[in-house]
């Protein structure tokens, strides 16, 4: 058992001084101006996983090197869902926006209330202040000291549906696609001859409402609605096959 452990570890070691290393060669290629071949590689690196925002903050760049805004638009948003702080990701993504004229969602007051900082955090602060907030109720079920420790509760309980609307707000954002086509027609029926609603360019978002075989359902920026081939926009939010 003791044995299996250790080349279980060591496999482990293995995989990831790999990984480092293809990572660094998909670096030294987009150093050289190599971006085909850099870009190839970091995707190779993207569908395998582990996922980091500079993975996909280097995707994006070579994309954008290749004047693929949409893509690169995509990977920038994935980097900034990874960690909302990275300086250089929320740069690139503005000038890949400013470079297609992407279509984007306004900005709400809950962008304002809710900054964009790691999910963890928003949960780290929901977990501790709720489970304070139902010590402080044990607390007054004993009969202790009801005034303040009522004060206390409540203030703890703000505190943590706060979190949980920043956990909210931070997920609705990922649900975000992102228009990869250099120019899609968003169009009012699941159909190439319906009429067009509008017309979206490279990094435009989108969210996603339902599907419809090839089709995909979404509201647009300005609250419209329209059809678009699914193969023409992928999800910030990624999964596991």
């Amino acid at each position: 058992m003791r044995t299996l452990k250790v080349l279980l570890i060591a496999l482990a070691c293995m995989a990831g001084d790999l990984r480092a290393a293809s990572f660094e060669e998909a670096n030294e290629l987009f150093e050289k101006g190599q971006f085909t071949e850099a870009r190839d590689q970091y995707e190779t690196l993207a569908r395998s996983g582990p996922w980091t925002a500079n993975l996909f903050y280097n995707l994006g760049d070579t994309y954008f090197r290749l004047g693929e805004f949409g893509r690169a638009a995509l990977q920038f948003e994935r980097a900034l869902a990874m960690d909302p702080g990275h300086p250089e990701a929320r740069a690139n993504l503005a000038v890949a926006h400013q470079r297609s004229g992407a279509k984007l969602w306004p900005s709400s007051w809950l962008d304002h209330v809710f900054p964009r900082i790691r999910t963890d955090v928003y949960v780290l602060v929901a977990s501790i202040a709720g489970w304070a907030a139902v010590a402080c109720l044990a607390g007054l079920a004993l009969g202790k000291s009801r005034s303040s420790l009522g004060l206390f509760a409540c203030a703890l309980g703000v505190v943590t549906g706060y979190a949980a609307l920043g956990i909210w707000h931070l997920e609705r954002g990922r649900s975000v696609a992102i228009i990869t086509a250099p120019s899609l027609p968003a169009r009012l029926a699941p159909a190439d001859a319906a009429g067009v609603v509008e017309t979206l360019n490279a990094g435009s978002q989108v969210r996603v409402l339902s599907e419809r075989g090839e089709w995909t359902y979404c509201e647009l920026p300005g609250n419209r609605r329209g059809w678009v081939p699914a193969g023409q926009l992928e999800q910030v939010r990624i999964s596991r096959s």
